[in-house]
């Protein structure tokens, strides 16, 4: 017991960790001060401790009673309680994490480890705790002042992770590759006009690895849930002409002859391969089963058309090139400038993307990227992918007075020219594509469902029945129909699930940047929504959000 003045002391009762306060009243001749023993409490060695002011003040007015009374009372009463640290628990709203809010002790005890892994869970915290954040919290705790407050994450769930859909990983260069990387001399210096030969390969040459689907890895969140993963979508890969697996190795995919090797998707394919030094009135046109590698020019009025990739290393004039694959033209292409009384009469159709260095008079028309090294200008274009001008990495070529139509965006150094003239950029048709294409896939699934669930039901009634033998067949016939439109709506999901993932990604690809000047003529539309610049811009980006096309400066 601690006296603090005459006739009154206090001491620590340990069992409660509580403060008593003791008044002999026989020993105090005068009316105590409560602010003059508040002000010990609050000064003393039990400052930390959280004082009960009620409890206080009835003391001292009963022991003021006596002693004006002057009669001699022991009085005491517990006035002051030690507060052990708080804990709170915050799971947050997706439980992938927990936070443990914690208020440092006044006058109490610290938790142990085990105390503080006891609470979190009683909290329901199962998965993802850390020892060592709860180490942590247990090593800042005696830094902070009595009653000061501070918050630590101390677990975490594992988000699933999605399986991996089917892919064709490639194992030899691809043409644009190629093209993308001119050839390096004895000295490292690069021939930005020399590509080196076109890649090919010979017969039993590994050409490309397929990677089944996979399952993927199931998450958990802190409150013990197991997340399942999104499995990948499992495809066949398709070996087309030219090509065998491995028969050791199944997902080994092998040339089966020599020639180009082609990856599209799923599929894979080595085209056999027809090679000329040039087009011209003295070759004649070339139309050809399989790839074309033509090593020189291409003159005016001649056509390629090949049913493989068509890689063109020299200059195409006012031609006409065809393809399902890829176009690649590693110095240039030009015809007659497009006006309201002409059309370009240089013109490419691909299935798939289209590579030039240079590009000025064209009619082009491909189902994938249109990938232009320096320029393009007075061209009609309709592009099933983007439209990139310059490195993919930092364009910086030119767009000049083209009209186009494409799905995804458009990138350029330079947007326009400054003479202001037409430049007009169109995703109309391409969006309404997709969204029309998602109407008939979601009213075939309907006719097919409703058909399929009638079916069903039908069977379902007949074959807990004993039918005559005659209807064997007709019962058979009717589960083999079951089959094959359950089969048929898998496969509308996965389109309409494919069509989604556009859908979703869509607005990614509206967008318009010029990473040096977009000038005045260029107009982007999309169905009635158009923007239209009527100034001169720094390097800008124009996207479309919230259904309408906003204009944002390219900060770099």
């Amino acid at each position: 017991m601690e006296r603090i003045m005459q006739g009154v002391s206090v001491s620590l009762d340990k069992s409660n960790n509580g403060v008593s306060l003791h008044v002999d009243t026989s020993q105090i001749k005068e009316r105590l001060d409560i602010a003059e023993v508040a002000r010990y409490l609050a000064s003393g060695k039990y400052a930390e401790f959280e004082c009960n002011e009620e409890t206080l003040k009835n003391l001292i007015d009963t022991a003021n009673v006596d002693i004006e009374s002057q009669v001699g009372t022991k009085h005491q009463a517990v006035i002051a309680y030690g507060q052990d640290a708080e804990l709170k628990m915050e799971i947050s709203s997706d439980k992938m994490t927990a936070t443990l809010h914690v208020t440092a002790p006044k006058g109490g005890n610290n938790p142990s480890l085990d105390a503080l892994t006891a609470f979190c869970r009683e909290q329901k915290v199962i998965n993802g705790l850390s020892i060592k954040r709860l180490q942590q919290v247990l090593k800042m705790l005696p830094t902070r002042k009595p009653g000061e407050s501070f918050s630590q994450i101390v677990a975490k769930g594992l988000p699933p992770r999605n399986g991996r859909n089917s892919e064709v990983k490639q194992l030899v260069e691809n043409v644009l590759e190629r093209l993308l990387a001119p050839k390096i001399d004895e000295s490292d210096k690069a021939h930005m006009r020399d590509f080196g030969e076109i890649f090919s390969v010979t017969q039993n040459t590994p050409i490309a690895r397929f990677k089944p689907a996979t399952p993927g890895r199931s998450g958990f969140n802190v409150e013990g849930k197991t997340l399942k993963p999104k499995p990948g979508k499992s495809k066949p890969i398709k070996l087309e002409e030219g090509t065998i697996a491995d028969k050791e190795d199944e997902n080994l995919i092998l040339a089966s002859r020599s020639g180009m090797p082609k990856f599209t998707g799923l599929k894979v394919k080595v085209d056999d391969v027809y090679t000329a030094k040039g087009v011209n009135v003295g070759t004649g046109h070339v139309e050809y089963d399989g790839a074309v590698i033509i090593n020189g020019d291409v003159a005016d009025q001649m056509k390629i058309i090949a049913s493989g990739d068509v890689t063109i290393k020299g200059f195409v004039e006012s031609a006409y090139i065809q393809t399902p694959g890829n176009v690649y033209i590693t110095e240039g292409a030009a015809g007659q400038n497009p006006d309201a009384q002409t059309d370009p009469n240089c013109v490419i159709r691909a299935g798939g993307d289209v590579f030039i260095e240079n590009a000025q008079g064209l009619d082009i028309h491909c189902g994938g990227e249109l990938l232009i090294n320096k320029q393009i200008a007075y061209s009609n274009i309709r592009c099933g992918g983007s439209v990139i001008v310059g490195d993919k990495e930092k364009p910086k070529g030119m767009i000049i007075a083209c009209n186009i139509k494409a799905r995804g965006e458009i990138v350029a150094g330079t947007i326009g020219a400054i003479s202001g003239s037409q430049l007009v950029i169109d995703f109309t048709e391409s969006y309404d594509q997709i969204t029309s294409s998602s109407f008939s896939l979601k009213k075939m699934y309907k006719e097919v469902n409703a058909r399929f669930n009638a079916h069903k039901s039908k069977w379902q009634l007949l074959k807990n029945k004993k039918l005559p033998p005659e209807l064997d067949d007709k019962l058979n016939a009717l589960e083999s129909a079951i089959i094959k439109e359950k089969q048929l709506l898998n496969w509308i999901k996965d389109r309409l699930d494919d069509n989604q993932s556009i859908t979703d990604t869509l607005p990614k690809y509206l967008r318009v940047k010029a990473t040096q000047q977009l000038f005045p003529g260029v107009n982007i539309k999309l169905q009635h929504n158009t923007w239209q610049a009527n100034r001169e811009h720094g390097p800008i980006e124009v996207l479309y959000q919230e259904k309408q096309w906003e204009a944002e400066p390219i900060i770099s």
